[in-house]
């Protein structure tokens, strides 16, 4: 038996082989766009329609997924939002993000869901309690990022 070293994150399968794996886990009903790429990872929208009431009603469901080159699912939010901004941009976008995104209710402040894609990570905030502890994890993966890196964010609104 030979063992051969290959390095994973270089293969790349295209937007075809990544959409056709995607297809497998949504359904082949659901109808696929890209939402763009970091060097690594690649962001897609699926839309499929559900029908209610014997067919009478029918409603929209959309969710953003997040895979690797070779079409490997990574992140999958149904109902999410994503958007892009520049790498040089990223905290105060976040910043804004979080402030745009937070209700308020008897309880105080909820904060949404987020999670971050940058370059090879997907950086989970979704789980922190409040803005100040979204931006301080957050802020070591994103301060370093340069104005030519693409940074996309992921929201589940609450």
């Amino acid at each position: 038996m030979e063992f051969s070293a290959r390095d994973v994150l270089s293969q790349d399968v295209g937007d075809d082989g990544r959409i056709a794996a995607l297809q497998e886990s949504a359904g082949a009903d659901a109808t696929f766009r890209s939402l763009g790429h970091t060097a690594f990872l690649h962001l897609y929208e699926s839309t499929r329609e559900q029908k209610k009431l014997f067919g009478l009603f029918t409603s929209r469901k959309t969710t953003v997924w997040v895979t690797d080159g070779r079409g490997s699912v990574k992140l999958q939010v149904p109902g999410g939002q994503a958007s892009a901004v520049s790498g040089n941009e990223a905290m105060k976008s976040l910043e804004s993000l979080i402030s745009r995104h937070t209700t308020y209710g008897d309880a105080g402040a909820q904060v949404p869901a987020v999670q971050v894609v940058a370059g090879r990570r997907v950086i989970d905030l979704s789980a922190l309690q409040s803005a100040d502890q979204m931006l301080a994890m957050a802020r070591p993966d994103l301060g370093p990022l340069g104005g030519d890196e693409n940074v996309y964010f992921v929201v589940k609104p609450v």
